[in-house]
């Protein structure tokens, strides 16, 4: 994978799950349940793009990169799922 096209995955994806100023990600308490469905949905597809992407991957900092990206979208899919089985709770 040439080092352009990887950097510009990383890009989109950082777009896509947008962080605040000091780098984490942003708050995502005010959301609907199919806000967070949708997001669950963006997440599960860059992760498994992220993951495509490092085993194409060649060299350690490639292979950080994509790891570290991955450890993040992996927590923040997490996270939303959390939230969304609460608000699936407190709704019956």
């Amino acid at each position: 994978m040439e080092p352009a096209y990887a950097a510009r995955i990383v890009l989109y994806v950082s777009r896509i799950v947008p962080n605040d100023d000091d780098g984490d990600f942003a708050m995502t308490g005010s959301l609907s349940a199919s806000e967070l469905d949708d997001r669950i949905a963006i997440l599960r597809d860059n992760i498994r793009q992220l993951v495509e992407q490092a085993a194409a991957a060649a060299g350690s900092a490639n292979e950080e990169r994509a790891s570290s990206r991955i450890a993040e979208q992996s927590a923040e899919l997490e996270k939303l799922t959390k939230q969304r089985d609460e608000l699936a709770k407190k709704k019956s």
